[in-house]
């Protein structure tokens, strides 16, 4: 799964997540479309940030997943068949692949995304320090947001994890691809990736001094670690994660 960070300010974005976590970057000339930055950490690509241009005016930063898909454009036409709205797409990303933006009936957005060069394999043991993990998918409505992403998503289906609903493409412990939280009164649906880090309250204090406002200071999940929920210094959301030591 690919992550891609919309800011209002390029410079300000890549500071604060290149101190928080150690993330370097490099940058793409896209033209009229101004500068893709890709960041990197430990030597490995993973995710990309853009400023938002006019012509998203009104759009706030935000952090957009993709998911792989077989099919882009027959992805697209499952998403508005399930009660999905096509955002923008299906289009050729030129040497990168084909994507469809679409935003769920619950009012969620996420990527549908074929990658030209094959979906990348999933990796093996713990997360390393300053990268993705998981993704939360976090709903007004959790039947019907799986009912959706079962059947836009092939291969995608519903699992169990410490009692919590998840989507998983299979059953082994690589496979899973977002556990589902109930979205708290007046706070609209939306995806949130999370970022692993080795302690939760010295990056959470970091990610505050650093400009960050705090959503949630510490959610602890049973087993599995320590989460924390930030709105980075220009409003988009992501979440911090403390795993739990290895036993």
């Amino acid at each position: 799964m690919w992550r891609e960070h919309a800011t209002t300010d390029l410079a300000r974005s890549t500071a604060f997540y290149g101190e928080l976590f150690g993330w370097k970057h490099k940058d793409s000339d896209m033209g009229e479309m101004g500068v893709y930055r890709q960041f990197e950490v430990g030597g490995k690509t993973i995710a990309g940030c853009y400023k938002l241009g006019p012509q998203m005016v009104g759009v706030p930063p935000h952090w957009v997943q993709y998911i792989s898909v077989s099919d882009v454009d027959a992805a697209a036409t499952r998403a508005k068949a399930n009660g999905g709205q096509v955002m923008m797409g299906p289009m050729d990303i030129p040497n990168v692949g084909r994507a469809v933006y679409v935003r769920d009936p619950q009012g969620a957005t996420i990527a549908l995304f074929k990658d030209l060069k094959g979906d990348e394999p999933p990796g093996e043991g713990r997360p390393a320090l300053g990268t993705f993990c998981w993704e939360s998918l976090i709903t007004t409505d959790k039947k019907g947001a799986t009912a959706f992403y079962t059947k836009v998503v092939d291969g995608l289906s519903v699992g169990d994890f410490n009692g919590n609903m998840t989507l998983s493409r299979g059953k082994g412990p690589m496979d899973g691809v977002a556990d589902l939280g109930e979205a708290p009164p007046g706070v609209p649906a939306h995806w949130v990736s999370h970022i692993v880090v080795a302690n939760l309250k010295e990056s959470r204090d970091r990610a505050q001094k650093l400009g960050a406002k705090i959503l949630m200071a510490e959610i602890v999940v049973p087993t599995v670690g320590k989460i924390a929920f930030v709105n980075d210094p220009v409003g988009a959301v992501v979440s911090l994660f403390e795993p739990e030591p290895p036993k």
